[in-house]
């Protein structure tokens, strides 16, 4: 464990995808493993700087600090992101952290949920 995130992530297998919707992006997180927001940021550069409006996917944040969820939470909201559906490796801490500090953009997004991005 790397409370200080000072080592290399040796797992080289982050994946994730980004639709561009009317609404904004929508980015579907993989396992997190290069950072959120590092990953969000990516999307952001490649896409020309479109805005994220949903989040879905692991985070990769089970053992994370409270500095470390503070500091995606508040990157979650500069980025103004308004759908935020964490699950797989976020870890219940994260998600219920993520629900009580944005209660209006959060979804429950266990195995089997369904996600509408709709007219």
């Amino acid at each position: 464990m790397d409370s200080e995130c000072t080592h290399k992530d040796a797992l080289p297998d982050d994946q994730a995808l980004y639709i561009e919707t009317p609404k904004g992006l929508i980015v579907l997180l993989g396992c997190g493993h290069s950072g959120v927001i590092n990953t969000l940021e990516y999307i952001q550069k490649i896409s020309g700087g479109e805005n994220i409006y949903a989040v879905m996917g692991g985070m990769h944040l089970l053992r994370a600090s409270t500095k470390r969820l503070a500091f995606t939470g508040d990157n979650l909201e500069r980025m103004a992101v308004r759908y935020l559906a964490p699950n797989h490796c976020t870890g219940l801490d994260a998600v219920c952290y993520f629900k009580k500090r944005f209660p209006d953009a959060f979804h429950v997004s266990m195995a089997g949920a369904k996600h509408s991005f709709g007219n």
